[in-house]
Parts: C-alpha cells; structure tokens; sequence
C-alpha cells in the first residue's frame, strides 16, 4: 500500500483499499446510496456530519466520539510527508496491538511475510479507506459509520518511523443508532474490478479538481485507488514498464511520477466510499501499491493503472 512513488515501494503495498458505502452493504450498492458532499443536505433532510481531522509533524487530532450515520472526515496537515489517514473497525475479540504488528509487517516487511501479514489484517479487521493528502490541499472522505469502536490511523507513521516508534492511532467511538439519511450523487464513479486479464480501474479519462468520487471495490482482497501526477506525455505502457520493474525489486530512475499521491488508502472487498481528494489540475496515473494476496505480485504489474486528466 505505499503511496509515495519517489522512495522504495513496500508490499501492503502487498497487502493493501473498495465498494458499498454502507459498511456491510453488498458490493451492488448503488451511488444514490452514498454521502458526497461535505455538510450538503439529504433528500431526507438530514445532514452529512463532518470531522475534522488535523495533522502535524507530531501526529493528528480528532475527535474521540462521533454519532452514527454518513460521516465526512475533512482532512488537512502541516506535515511535510503529507498525511495518509486510514479508518478501520477491528473485528470482534482481535486486540489493537496484534493487528498493528500485522499491519507494519503488511506494510514494511519482504514480500512473503508481507503477504501473509496482508491476509491477517484482512481476517483481523474491516478496512474502511481514509485519504492522502499533503499541506495545502484539504480532502476529505465519506464512509457510514454505525454503532461501535472504530480507529482512525496515519499509515505515514508506519512506512516513516522505525519499529520502536508510536504510531499515530486515535479511537472512535460512535454512538446512538444510525439514521438512514439518503444523500445526493457522487460526482463520479471508480470501480474496482478482476477481469480475466487480472485486476483492472473503471474510471472516467476525466476528473473536475473539485470532484467527490464514488470509489468501490468489486475485487476479491484489499485495495486501493490513489491519484499520483505524471509527466505530460506518460503512456499507459509507460506506467506498466515502471510497476514491471518494481515487481522485479528495480526502482527505474526515469519513473514517470512527479508529484505525491493523493486519493483512497486500503479498502476492504464489497466496500466503498467518497473521496474528495483535493487534486490539482493535470496528468494523473490512478494506481493500486497492493500486492496480490495470493501470489504476491504488484497489483499495478497485473494492469491496474489507468490514466486520468484533472480539469
């Protein structure tokens, strides 16, 4: 799940992002089922609720309680690395530490233990997305939350800081029962999807800057959709050569990226959510960092890429 193309790219990368909105909805959600914009009014009259999430060189605050229901999470940081928040809801009995080390593992050790280290975060716990952004580009992500214990966590901290270091992890515990509020439309539409050729984006070649997306994934295992700028010029051969070599542990020199990633981290399978990733406008490689749970090759080396213009 690394999403910042300009160092080593780790393998939740082997493990790690997709559709219903409604966690627990089936993967055949449609998009009027899901919140897009950011404190817009339902058709039911209710409002999207918002929290704000705040970042620094030092970690991120938010808020400890929240009431059930479509929730945005507004994002924003002053760190320079940029801000990669995540949400997840751990599974019934599994303890916070144990599923961290299997996330760090996922996310920073070699392939073969990564990848095993990917299938225990998926038994462990229902990854949600989040958003990755940098400092003077707000985002935000939509997600429903229901009754129960959540927790909001920077992956920057794990792929940045050593072993020994704390991660940034905050609890979210959201009350009350949830309201079926029915929100407006996404402004567009990316779809996760495995097809015969392998693991592979539906997406527009076009995106407003200010755009919210409905993002879900219709694999089989993790994933993730992240927008990172591109020379003008870059080819879809051109972003296959690159992941290619990366599956063969090279780090090609001429990379076709330019830019930090910004967009959705790791998604669990049948899940979704709205992302307003705060781009600017220009040439983008949307791209998976996930590695295949299976056999552990780069979703990205299997197709999934595709390219997209920002307007």
């Amino acid at each position: 799940m690394p999403h910042r193309p300009l160092r080593r790219v780790s393998t939740v990368g082997a493990l790690l992002m997709a559709p219903a909105l409604l966690i627990g909805a089936p993967a055949t959600a449609q998009p009027t089922t899901v919140a897009t914009k950011v404190n817009r009014t339902t058709t039911l009259g209710g409002a999207v609720r918002t929290v704000d999430v705040a970042g620094s060189p030092i970690g991120f605050t938010a808020p400890a309680t929240r009431r059930a229901g479509i929730t945005t999470f507004q994002v924003s940081t002053t760190d320079p690395a940029g801000i990669r928040l995540g949400l997840f809801r751990l599974r019934g009995g599994v303890p916070l530490d144990r599923f961290l080390s299997h996330l760090r593992t996922a996310l920073t050790g070699e392939r073969a233990d990564a990848v095993a280290a990917g299938r225990m975060v998926s038994r462990e716990a229902v990854m949600l997305g989040g958003v990755a952004t940098e400092p003077g580009r707000p985002a935000a992500f939509t997600q429903v939350l229901r009754p129960g214990r959540y927790h909001l966590i920077d992956y920057e901290d794990i792929e940045d800081g050593g072993p020994a270091r704390p991660l940034a992890v905050h609890p979210l515990t959201v009350t009350d029962s949830i309201e079926h509020d029915v929100p407006a439309r996404p402004d567009s539409l990316v779809r996760m999807i495995q097809t015969p050729a392998g693991p592979r984006f539906h997406a527009p070649r076009t995106l407003r800057a200010d755009a919210s997306v409905l993002v879900s994934n219709l694999t089989g295992q993790l994933d993730e959709a992240v927008f990172v700028p591109v020379r003008a010029g870059t080819t879809a051969a051109d972003v296959q050569r690159f992941f290619e070599a990366v599956d063969r542990g090279e780090w090609p020199l001429d990379q076709p990226f330019v830019g930090v990633p910004h967009g959705l981290p790791v998604i669990a399978p049948g899940h979704s959510a709205v992302v307003r990733p705060g781009l600017a406008p220009g040439p983008y490689a949307l791209v998976s960092w996930v590695a295949d749970l299976e056999n552990g090759a780069g979703r990205a080396a299997q197709g999934m890429h595709a390219l997209v213009t920002v307007v």
